[in-house]
């Protein structure tokens, strides 16, 4: 949780992370869930079913981490590879802390 925010990660979005979210909801809370790009359509229409889906921001995963790699290493290319390996440290810190899925860490080639 970061302030109001409150993250989710997933590789595989179920009725049950909607649930979570939706508890966050009660709490006055803001829920994200970051999936995969092909799992994001599932969580939205899970979110849909739930009569949710406009109070829950969905982000691929890709997308989530391109947008703060930029951001991060302020839009300059030679920046860019230290940022991203700070960044999926810090990530993967994350994943120890708080998830059971060490498939959801990201390695480098």
């Amino acid at each position: 949780q970061i302030e109001k925010t409150v993250i989710h990660v997933t590789t595989m979005p179920t009725e049950a992370i909607i649930e979570k979210c939706r508890q966050n909801l009660r709490a006055n809370l803001s829920p994200l869930i970051i999936t995969m790009s092909g799992r994001a359509p599932v969580a939205r229409g899970i979110a849909e079913m739930a009569g949710v889906s406009d109070r829950i921001d969905i982000l691929a995963a890709e997308q989530f981490l391109a947008a703060n790699l930029h951001e991060l290493s302020a839009f300059q290319i030679a920046a860019r590879e230290a940022t991203l390996r700070e960044l999926i440290q810090r990530y993967n810190e994350l994943i120890d802390q708080y998830e059971t899925d060490p498939g959801l860490k990201i390695q480098l080639g």
